[in-house]
């Protein structure tokens, strides 16, 4: 490792075929790789690691959900009791007053990741998928309203 914190005097000529040489790095240079510009990236040590695009996927997913949570709560503090938070997956569960409950998730489907609402309808289950995140407060509203 390269200590140099001090102005050195120039290194003496050497002589090559191609004439005299002299060391690349200028006077009082404190980089330890002359040629490089001073502050430029260097390759990461061995063992460093990198996260992979699925963890990074993984944690914006679990970020949205929060954000999801955050927007339910503001909108209805009343569901703070009710709205259930997976921990390791982006989805909320709110128990409606029938025994049945609304899910909110992010997943794939068709090849689209996008976040959906699932809801109970009648005998089956409906599913709607809001063009954004800040429709799901109206949405939460409007199911459980019905099931009320």
């Amino acid at each position: 490792m390269c200590h140099r914190t001090t102005a050195t005097p120039l290194p003496p000529l050497s002589i090559s075929r191609a004439g005299p040489v002299r060391d690349v790095g200028p006077s009082g240079h404190t980089d330890c790789h002359p040629g490089r510009a001073q502050g430029a990236a260097t390759a990461p040590k061995a063992g460093t690691m990198f996260p992979t695009r699925d963890l990074i996927d993984g944690y914006e997913r679990l970020l949205e959900r929060d954000r999801v949570h955050q927007l339910l709560l503001e909108a209805h503090p009343d569901l703070a009791d009710r709205i259930e938070v997976d921990e390791a997956n982006p989805l909320l569960r709110i128990p409606t007053g029938l025994g049945g409950a609304l899910i909110l998730w992010k997943g794939e489907h068709e090849g689209i990741n996008r976040w959906r609402m699932a809801a109970p309808d009648g005998e089956g289950v409906s599913v709607v998928e809001p063009d954004s995140i800040a429709e799901f407060p109206e949405l939460v509203a409007e199911k459980l309203g019905e099931s009320a």
